[in-house]
């Protein structure tokens, strides 16, 4: 089976074609300007380098994080499931860096808004529990959870291995069926659901 994936941070695509445990990979830089275009040229790049013709899934992330970067990568998903009629699978970004990780932890995502949404993870993973924390409020929340490992995207992250363990992992979240996606719809975390930290202090 190849699986198409890719996502990507504030400063880095990451795409990856895994076909018959290979991993064909590539990762560029980008600004906010250079985005799409850089997405399909390294997406392009990785197809033409395993010379695979047929794509059977792909799999890329729907959030949450910045407006644009997600609206990109599901256009650009939604073109490829259409073109290689396969299924498109959408985890969130919250399940592509629990993934494989032990309990207790927590992530943290920037939402591009000067807040950051904040999910605990001791058991179960529960998208219902996110808090979006100003960066004072998330200081706190770091006290307040020091015992506990801090997962991200990690942008500062020069370190290409990281990036390739995180596509592997999103390449490995196509074979749970419940991330197949019919209507492309992006996750933005609902005001609804957030909760003030000092609620909890």
């Amino acid at each position: 089976m190849n699986r198409l994936a890719f996502f990507q941070t504030d400063k880095k695509i990451i795409v990856g074609l895994l076909c018959k445990n290979q991993l064909f990979w590539k990762i560029e830089n980008i600004t906010s300007s250079t985005q799409n275009e850089k997405l399909l040229h390294t997406i392009q790049h990785v197809i033409e380098e395993s010379n695979v013709k047929k794509i059977d899934a792909i799999i890329t992330t729907k959030g949450p994080g910045s407006f644009t970067s997600i609206r990109i990568l599901l256009s650009a998903a939604m073109g490829l499931s259409m073109g290689y009629d396969c299924p498109c699978y959408l985890p969130t970004v919250f399940d592509l860096l629990a993934y494989n990780r032990k309990n207790p932890f927590y992530i943290t995502i920037d939402s591009k808004r000067g807040t950051i949404y904040t999910l605990a993870v001791r058991e179960t993973l529960n998208i219902e529990n996110v808090q979006e924390l100003t960066p004072e409020t998330l200081n706190i929340f770091r006290n307040q959870h020091d015992n506990l490992d801090e997962l991200n995207m990690d942008t500062d992250n020069t370190n290409d291995e990281y990036y390739i363990e995180l596509l592997k992992n999103l390449c490995t979240l196509s074979k749970n069926p419940s991330f197949v996606s019919q209507d492309f719809e992006p996750l933005y975390v609902s005001p609804l659901m957030y909760k003030k930290i000092h609620e909890q202090c």
